[in-house]
């Protein structure tokens, strides 16, 4: 199962995740937790499938990585679009916004009552701090800090600095 430990993200990245929950905090009062941070190729390969193959080999797949199994109305949209995720690099991080003790997962949502949506405050803020969001294609949850480098050079085994 796909890590939420911040131990598990590459010393940079740990960094930006901590400076980004800080800021969250102390600039709109928004507590923030990683739900996502490192992960096996098996887990992004069922995350792949998910939404391109049978729901057989879908939940196949998860059980395999330790998974949950998944409905066939959850099976009909993709959750991502790639299977070389930086997450398999410790370069990216999923989060939530926490609000009494609950996930809130509507981007939409205005927890901290000033009138603009969260997910848009917190991905402004990672912007600023040089984190990449996945906001541009309506991934508010996804930051990922790569330190310049890319897919082929991490594949290779460099780590940002």
């Amino acid at each position: 199962m796909a890590s939420r430990r911040l131990e598990d993200l590459c010393s940079p990245v740990m960094a930006k995740f901590l400076k980004l929950k800080k800021g969250a905090s102390d600039r709109f009062g928004l507590d923030i937790i990683a739900t996502s941070t490192l992960r096996l190729n098996i887990e992004q390969a069922a995350l792949y499938a998910q939404g391109r193959e049978t729901l057989e080999f879908v939940n196949y797949l998860r059980d395999i990585a330790e998974l949950k199994p998944i409905s066939e109305k959850r099976n009909k949209r993709t959750v991502t679009n790639t299977l070389w995720s930086f997450h398999l690099f410790g370069c990216a991080w999923d989060y939530c916004i926490i609000k009494g003790g609950r996930a809130i997962w509507n981007v939409k949502a205005d927890v901290n009552d000033d009138d603009i949506p969260d997910y848009e405050q917190v991905c402004d803020l990672a912007e600023e701090l040089g984190i990449e969001t996945g906001r541009a294609y309506g991934d508010y949850v996804h930051c990922q800090f790569t330190g310049g480098l890319s897919l082929d050079e991490l594949k290779a085994g460099k780590r940002p600095t």
